[in-house]
């Protein structure tokens, strides 16, 4: 038997019955090493009898199970004077190979007088317990040192991560705050400007509404959200984009258009409509997202404009006809005026008296030719210069008719015409200037000989107009049968140098006469226009005001049921 002094057996600690159930066997010995008393058998495997001598010394007794060395090393340690306790593993010398374990006490602890009691213990099985658990210690170390190394990178990877996501959460915290700073702004924006902004989906419904949709629409943002696109309300609208839809032609870059819209409180707006397609990561258009504007005024200012060009291009026009008309109206009855003034000259000492007498007469007839036009030319200068001064008197207006008429007649009767005024169910004294009225009253008679077909009438009626609420005016209205004005130009036969389409040629005319009326109707505060009767006769009214109010204020007096016959005829 060898003694175990390697570190794996020393440290080992004696193996106890709880644990293991080894063999035990006990010995008592004095200091000399001389059995005093000893328990089973010391040599279980080679099963020997102890001894039944007690006078054994102890070395005899163990030379069996340890080699020599062993043996005298426990008889040092059963003399040495200092020991009272001690405890040795040694391996058995014979086969099979065993551990023993030695444990030795002093009792009592007198040195002199004491006796040792030692046990004997097979701890072979421990002993290989105890090699494994070292085994499964360096093991245990090695994974523990191995995931020591892991758990370091690991540490370091967390700590490299947690160093990284510290950043990222920087950097997302900042992206967050420049979308709240740009949503702000964007908010700031379309709470401040003063179009409607909105955005659609691919379908045309709206997505996004911004608050100025009150102002412009009259609808709050949650009542346009989710709706159809304003401009594709209409039937033909949403054909179209439902076309350009299915040919996948959606406008790629944007799209500029203009829509009427109806408010809830009846209004009617024009807006333009501006958009940009909105695509998604893989290039296709999901919405558009644009700006809608009130560009009514601006609208009905180009309307305004367009038509006061128009109207300017027009009177352009008529003004080089007038012209050039003039150029004839005053050119011959001046040429016809100086050419039988020249004759005149040349034949004063040889011409008959009748000869002069047909000079006379035809530089007569061109001089009253061109008073009329040059009396409208003066006219026309003095309206325009505001110049024209009226004397306005309480008259009857059927006085001022029978006037003209009996100045009219003889060219009247050429044509085969006769007028007539209707009798009157109401008074016709009015308020004006006499000789102005008379004027325009002159003027339509004339146009309406002229343009009047052969053996007709020409009537003049009365009746009273509402012009303004409580205000009563008297009306009159000279109608004929001839030549009909087409409906688009009843109303601009009464601009300067105007006349109609259908009188240009035949009967002549400077297109000052209506222009002129117009003008003086108006200083006396009255209206004249011009339309066509159920009959096809072309009716001319003009109102005055009367001196007192009617009763029947507002309405214009029925001229049906009275009898065109009975009428004032000029005698």
């Amino acid at each position: 038997m060898t003694d175990i002094h390697d570190p794996e057996m020393n440290r080992l600690p004696p193996c106890s019955p709880e644990n293991v159930m080894v063999p035990v066997e006990t010995v008592v010995v004095d200091r000399r090493g001389i059995v005093l008393f000893a328990s089973g058998n010391l040599i279980w495997n080679n099963s020997l009898p102890m001894p039944h001598e007690m006078e054994t010394p102890l070395a005899s007794l163990l030379e069996p199970l340890l080699s020599a060395d062993n043996c005298r090393e426990l008889a040092t340690l059963l003399n040495a004077p200092d020991t009272t306790r001690f405890s040795r593993n040694y391996r058995t010398a014979i086969p099979p190979t065993r551990v023993i374990t030695v444990s030795g006490a002093l009792f009592p602890p007198d040195p002199a007088e004491g006796q040792w009691l030692l046990t004997f213990q097979d701890v072979s099985s421990c002993h290989a317990i105890g090699k494994k658990l070292v085994t499964m210690e360096r093991e245990m170390e090695a994974i523990l040192l191995s995931q020591a190394e892991e758990l370091e990178e690991a540490t370091a990877s967390l700590i490299e991560t947690n160093v990284a996501l510290r950043k990222e959460i920087r950097d997302r915290q900042a992206v967050l705050e420049a979308l709240s700073e740009s949503e702000a702004r964007f908010r700031n924006l379309t709470e401040t400007t003063s179009d409607f902004i909105w955005q659609i989906d691919a379908e045309g419904l709206y997505t996004y509404a911004s608050p100025k949709s009150l102002k412009l629409l009259g609808l709050e943002p949650n009542q346009i959200v989710g709706t159809l696109f304003f401009p594709w309300r209409h039937s033909s609208s949403r054909e179209e984009a439902g076309k350009d839809k299915a040919r996948g032609g959606f406008p790629q870059g944007g799209f500029s258009l203009e829509y009427s819209y109806i408010r809830e409180d009846g209004q009617e707006v024009i807006i333009e409509s501006s958009g940009e397609a909105i695509h998604s990561k893989r290039g296709e258009i999901v919405g558009y997202r644009g700006i809608d504007r009130d560009v009514t005024e601006r609208r009905v200012y180009e309307i305004d404009l367009k038509q006061a060009k128009e109207l300017a291009e027009a009177a352009n026009h008529a003004k080089s006809e007038f012209l050039a008309n003039m150029s004839h109206e005053l050119r011959t009855p001046l040429h016809a005026i100086l050419s039988f003034a020249s004759y005149g000259e040349k034949k004063i000492d040889s011409a008959a008296r009748s000869e002069f007498l047909h000079f006379f007469q035809q530089i007569a007839t061109s001089g009253k030719r061109l008073i009329p036009l040059i009396n409208s030319l003066l006219d026309l200068a003095q309206l325009e210069a505001g110049r024209m001064k009226y004397t306005f008197r309480e008259y009857d207006l059927i006085a001022e008719i029978k006037l003209a008429i009996n100045e009219l007649t003889p060219l009247a009767e050429k044509k085969g015409l006769s007028m007539c005024i209707i009798p009157p169910e109401i008074p016709t004294v009015a308020f004006f200037d006499q000789g102005r009225i008379g004027q325009v009253i002159r003027n339509i008679l004339s146009n309406g000989i002229k343009f009047s077909d052969p053996n007709t009438t020409i009537r003049i009626g009365f009746a009273q107009y509402m012009q303004l609420p409580n205000r009563t005016m008297l009306q009159t209205t000279i109608s004929n049968y001839g030549i009909e004005i087409p409906e688009a130009e009843l109303t601009v036969i009464f601009d300067k140098f105007a006349q109609s389409s259908k009188t240009k040629s035949g009967a002549g005319g400077t297109g000052l006469g209506l222009a002129i009326c117009r003008q003086i109707i108006e200083d006396h505060r009255g209206k004249i226009w011009a339309d066509t009767g159920a009959d096809g006769a072309t009716r001319f009214h003009f109102t005055l005001s009367l001196k007192a109010k009617s009763e029947k204020s507002g309405k214009i007096f029925d001229k049906k049921n009275r009898n065109p016959e009975k009428c004032w005829k000029n005698n």
